[in-house]
């Protein structure tokens, strides 16, 4: 089993990287459809904000689990 600690490292390390890796799309880029797996699309914009709720979603799973 991974210690709590690095894996907390790791999913911040992760994040930032994303967070790095966005800054350099261009901002009419941000847009630009993705086909999803359900037939319906998506904008690039769309799909970063969507998952920042699904990070926080499971933020709260663990901190509520914690406290």
């Amino acid at each position: 089993q991974m210690e709590k600690n690095h894996l907390i490292s790791f999913w911040e390390m992760y994040n930032r990287h994303l967070i790095h890796l966005i800054n350099f799309i261009p901002e009419e880029r941000l847009s630009r459809k993705c086909g999803m797996s359900d037939g319906s699309s998506r904008s690039v914009s769309w799909l970063f904000e969507d998952y920042v709720m699904h990070l926080d979603h499971h933020l709260y799973q663990i901190f509520e689990k914690t406290n």
